[in-house]
């Protein structure tokens, strides 16, 4: 063998080896995730049938995280009525008119559709 085709067999070698080991790895996490989901299940599963709410209640609490955040964080805002006036400046800005008259026509024309659509339902 020459020099090109010992360096081109070697990086296919190293490629194959690469690909065996990152497909072990994925296999081991799936194995993993189901096992531990197996063991969350039988835990709460065992406390269940030995009918120990204090055991199946320790077991839960131990799995499901409990503290939930409701906090809305907006553009590092938090307090609602801030999100709010920062939504109704934002959309203000990106929802102005290209042309006023364009926008007076669009206008009349809602208004008349929509008070055809308002005397059509009464």
């Amino acid at each position: 063998m020459d020099k090109h085709t010992t360096t081109a067999y070697m990086y296919v070698c190293i490629f194959s080896n690469y690909n065996k080991d990152k497909l072990r790895y994925e296999q081991a996490i799936s194995k993993e995730r189901v096992r531990e989901r197996d063991v969350f299940t039988n835990e709460l599963h065992d406390a269940l049938l030995r009918k120990s709410s204090k055991d199946f209640w320790k077991s839960w609490k131990s799995k499901v995280p409990s503290k939930v955040s409701n906090t809305i964080n907006v553009d590092g805002l938090v307090d609602e009525i801030e999100i709010v006036n920062h939504f109704a400046a934002h959309f203000e800005q990106v929802c102005t008119p290209h042309s006023s008259v364009r926008n007076k026509k669009l206008q009349s024309q809602y208004l008349v559709t929509r008070g055809r659509t308002i005397l059509e339902t009464v």
